[in-house]
Parts: structure tokens; sequence; C-alpha cells
């Protein structure tokens, strides 16, 4: 993929969903909500599996994130091949977000500058929770 913005993002993650036939009914906000955190928690089982998080693997075959690697696995990916690791997942969640984002048609792109700008405004650990 070449440089897109967030709502490029989307509206293609959006429209590959849709091919793919994942739209042919609507889902609901609740049902979406349950697909991030099934993202997420993938994610953590590849945590509990030990795998860290720069790995990204196929089966036998294990990759880093120097630039050399990442174009190897996505080459493996194309080819059918279904990359697995807790940067994967989050890549999912990302995904699965900017399809909701691009059903609906969000600016995620805005929405992030402008939840940034308050942000900025906000007290040193605001809230005062542990973490």
């Amino acid at each position: 993929m070449s440089q897109l913005t967030l709502k490029e993002l989307s509206a293609e993650a959006y429209r590959i969903s849709v091919s793919k036939g994942w739209h042919e009914k609507p889902k609901t906000f609740a049902e979406y909500t349950a697909l991030f955190h099934s993202e997420i928690s993938e994610a953590f089982e590849e945590f509990r599996a030990g795998h860290r998080p720069q790995e990204i693997y196929f089966e036998n075959d294990v990759f880093g994130h120097r630039p050399e690697a990442l174009k190897a696995a996505e080459t493996l990916a194309g080819q059918g091949n279904k990359p697995e690791g807790i940067g994967i997942e989050l890549a999912d969640e990302l995904i699965r977000i900017f399809d909701y984002a691009g059903a609906e048609e969000l600016d995620l792109d805005a929405l992030v500058r402008i939840k940034a700008a308050y942000n900025e405004t906000r007290a040193r650990r605001h809230g005062g929770k542990v973490i």
C-alpha cells in the first residue's frame, strides 16, 4: 500500500471487507465492539505464548522489523500465507477500526487531530489513575 490518510485507509478497509462478504448484513455497534475486543485479545494471546512485539511469523518462518524482513513478510502474506504475531494482531485491530470508520464515513484524520488537540490541554497524568 502507498502512503494513505486514515480516511483513505478506512475507505480501503471497508471496500475490502465488502468485497469479502462481511457487509452482506449490517453489523451493530455492539458487534463491531466485540470484534475490536477480539483482536486485542488475540494480541494478548500472542504475548502469552511468548512472542515479542517485533516478531512476525508464518508457521516456521520468523521475521523481525528490519525493512528487508518486512518486505519478505509482505511478499509471503501476498501469496496467501497467514502472518501471525502481536504486531499483526494490532494491525488487525486497526483494520477493524478502519472498516467501521469506512462503513460510518468517519474522518479519522480529523477526529484524531481533534482528540490530540484536546489531549494537549489536559493536566499531567489527569485522572490520577495508576495505569
